[in-house]
């Protein structure tokens, strides 16, 4: 399964002015940001 983490290039990707979070809806997590992080999670 593939999660979707947005961020604010300007900030950075672990920047302390972000929070963890992820979620599998693409379109959601660009909302959060300029830039887009990828994750894939093999569950098996």
């Amino acid at each position: 399964m593939t999660f979707y983490r947005g961020f604010d290039s300007k900030y950075g990707f672990f920047s302390e002015h972000s929070f963890v979070w992820m979620s599998d809806d693409k379109d959601y997590a660009s909302e959060y940001g300029d830039s887009l992080k990828s994750y894939k999670i093999d569950f098996a």
